[in-house]
């Protein structure tokens, strides 16, 4: 995955005529499974000898939250417990918690 948001990062300075990449920002839901530490690793490990060698790596976490259907109520959710906290039940539209997405880049 981080293979493959690095060359996104290139393909989008070589559009920009960026030479060098200071921060890549990820916007990443609570739910979407991904641990940070994994991926600053593979960030530090991939990005040695290219344009973002001197580049930092933020990652922002959004919230999960779904929509319940039967009570009009937005409402926090976590892995195990998707429930309405209002009426108890399982009427959700999931809103938020699973993006995975490249936020921003920042360079010059």
């Amino acid at each position: 995955m981080m293979e493959s948001t690095i060359d996104m990062v290139i393909e989008k300075a070589e559009e920009y005529n960026l030479k060098s990449i200071k921060k890549v920002t990820l916007s990443i839901g609570e739910l979407a499974g991904v641990m940070d530490e994994a991926l600053n690793f593979a960030f530090n490990e991939l990005k040695k000898d290219s344009i973002l060698k001197d580049a930092e790596l933020c990652i922002d976490r959004l919230k999960a939250e779904a929509y319940c259907d039967k009570c009009s109520l937005n409402y926090p959710i976590d892995h195990f417990n998707k429930l309405c906290p209002r009426c108890g039940g399982f009427y959700a539209k999931i809103l938020s918690g699973y993006e995975l997405y490249l936020y921003s880049i920042e360079g010059e």
